[in-house]
């Protein structure tokens, strides 16, 4: 009888813990929405972690979560394997675009299936006509347009879903009858820090295809640091009295040809949801030129940006730094005439 009474007891907190799975992703689903990254000068990727449990070696349910307190959590789960696949970041940052996740029972599945996509139009397919619902976005995955990436494989079987960044763990899947779905995503590989003034002031020339207002040349010099805000990448400057010059204090910037006027914004704001192509040189430039147009909410928004400044040909600076080279005068020798030898 203590045999049986131990087998049920344990079957019941086995049941018990598979109960709480729904209100842990729930908790996670809603920590993760709540943080925020306002006023940062720095950004970080976070881990990307891969709970597994049930069916055996292979199979079974698989969860993917940038929390590490939830994936601790569900690691406690019986049977549950918890490893970091890649990292990834809980804002969108520059070259980076959203990992979708959505949910749907399915039978003989203690929780719900879980299905990972950076594609839109395949959220909005799952949701309309295959009974998926959205959970939102899990994290922010890179474009692969640069190095230090690596696939994360989606194979799927009978309903089930399965994600891993081991190309051999895929093939051994495969073996196992799950079909080949592509990659859901590309994922850093290392962690590494991006700053605020990497971005500002190192990086240059947002692309958009979007229609934007013409944009004018700002003249700035840095001094003041860059922050990570809710739109992107902002610089709070101090408005230049007169126009561009030599005489630019430590944060100020003015424009070429007249002072800003009181009604200006005196905030430069770099959409991060733009590509931006690296610039590998001036990393420590003190003066830089960027495009921008005044979006009439108090800021100026940067459209391109390149490091120096174009000559204001009235200010002293050109005065006292463009100077004439000397050419020193040739040598001048005088040759004798050469004369014939004498018969």
């Amino acid at each position: 009888m203590q045999i049986i009474k131990r087998k049920k007891n344990t079957v019941s907190k086995k049941i018990l813990k598979m109960a709480f799975v729904p209100f842990i992703l729930w908790g996670m689903f809603i920590t993760f929405n709540a943080q925020s990254a306002l006023g940062q000068t720095y950004v970080e990727p976070v881990s990307l972690y891969r709970v597994r449990w049930g069916g055996g070696v292979y199979g079974g349910s698989v969860v993917l979560t940038a929390d590490y307190s939830q994936a601790n959590a569900l690691g406690r789960l019986d049977g549950a394997e918890v490893r970091v696949v890649g990292m990834v970041f809980n804002r969108q940052m520059p070259n980076t675009i959203p990992l979708y996740r959505l949910s749907k029972p399915l039978a003989g599945r203690d929780s719900p299936e879980r299905y990972y996509t950076t594609s839109k139009t395949k959220v909005d397919d799952l949701v309309n006509n295959h009974g998926w619902a959205s959970e939102g976005i899990l994290a922010y995955v890179s474009r692969g347009l640069d190095g230090g990436t690596k696939p994360l494989y989606h194979l799927s079987k009978s309903g089930a879903q399965f994600y891993t960044t081991d190309s051999s763990e895929a093939a051994k899947y495969k073996e196992m009858g799950y079909r080949d779905e592509g990659l859901a995503a590309q994922i850093l590989e290392h962690p590494f820090s991006w700053t605020a003034d990497n971005w500002m002031f190192v990086h240059s020339y947002p692309e958009s295809s979007e229609p934007r207002p013409e944009s004018y040349s700002l003249i700035c010099r840095r001094g003041k640091a860059a922050s990570f805000g809710k739109d992107g990448v902002f610089f709070k400057f101090v408005k230049g009295s007169r126009k561009a010059g030599a005489d630019l204090a430590s944060g100020e910037c003015a424009w070429p040809d007249r002072k800003m006027s009181v009604d200006e914004p005196d905030i430069l704001l770099a959409p991060l949801t733009n590509l931006f192509s690296p610039s590998r040189t001036h990393r420590d430039e003190e003066y830089w030129t960027f495009k921008v147009y005044n979006d009439g909410r108090g800021r100026m928004i940067v459209t391109g940006a390149e490091p120096g400044r174009p000559p204001v040909e009235d200010s002293v600076e050109i005065k006292r730094d463009v100077k004439v080279p000397r050419t020193a005068a040739p040598e001048i020798r005088r040759v004798d005439p050469i004369r014939p030898p004498k018969p």
